[in-house]
């Protein structure tokens, strides 16, 4: 009985309770099908000053520059590899993302039309009783036809009533809208009607803050300048300067909200 009443409904809309999430945060952003992930690369510059950043928090190895040891070298260049990869995929997703993401209203417009063409097809929809349902389903079973050369053989009839009863039939197809329905709802009420902070600056301070994660072992943390209530210390360092790699159509402006809410919800 659960699992009928998830595949029913869906995921979401068994977790939701018809509460929005957080886009960028609770989920992932709509993307198309069909976008590619444009390659953005840090600097040796950027790099050395992300290190920096790390190396504030204690996450940087120190290493013997007279005589390093194998495993301190293996250590480092493994580290090395860790921000790159993670730095370049943050930029990379949030380049693409700009370019291919859709704005949330056009989205909900979507859905909200969606809802209506799924309401209005139901409606249309015959009855099996009506005559126009009737004749449909006789002539998709076979049994409206006379000549006993026309009509179909008792095992092919068996196989096309229990067809129409369990999949194409009015009925079932009622059904299936139901389900279909249920889960535009749940996508509906996911995306929520508030007008979201920028999810895509959201989602790239995150991909950051699980490249610190991933090399400190801890969820970053940040403080805030009394007097300009400007995130301060080494993660919000390390975020602008990652960020001021992006290329200049797609730097951003102010990176403090998202810094924030992303240390407050690891």
């Amino acid at each position: 009985m659960a699992v009928s009443q998830l595949v029913e409904g869906g995921h979401c809309n068994r977790i939701s309770n018809g509460q929005p999430f957080v886009i960028g945060i609770d989920f992932r952003p709509p993307m198309p099908a069909g976008w590619f992930l444009p390659r953005i690369k840090p600097s040796a510059d950027v790099l050395q000053g992300l290190m920096e950043c790390l190396d504030r928090a204690g996450a940087v190895t120190k290493i013997d520059t007279e005589s390093p040891s194998h495993q301190e070298l293996f250590s480092d260049a493994v580290d090395g590899a860790k921000l790159q990869n993670g730095v370049t995929w943050a930029l990379s997703f949030y380049v693409g993302a700009c370019l291919f993401q859709p704005q949330e209203k056009k989205l909900r417009d979507q859905i909200k039309r969606l809802k209506t063409r799924v309401a209005r097809f139901t409606e249309q929809l015959p009855r099996e009783h009506e005559v126009v349902g009737k004749f449909i389903f006789e002539t998709y079973t076979g049994e409206s036809f006379l000549p006993e050369h026309l009509r179909p053989s008792e095992p092919d009839l068996i196989a096309l009533q229990e067809a129409w009863r369990q999949q194409f039939g009015f009925i079932a197809v009622r059904e299936t809208l139901k389900v279909m329905e249920r889960y535009i709802l749940a996508a509906e009420a996911c995306l929520g009607q508030a007008k979201p902070r920028n999810h895509r600056v959201l989602s790239l301070v995150r991909d950051l803050a699980s490249v610190w994660q991933t090399l400190t072992g801890k969820w970053p943390k940040s403080g805030r300048d009394p007097q300009t209530s400007a995130q301060t210390g080494p993660f919000a360092k390390f975020v602008r300067i990652a960020a001021g790699s992006l290329p200049e159509d797609f730097q951003i402006a102010s990176l403090d909200a998202s810094i924030r809410q992303v240390v407050d919800t690891p």
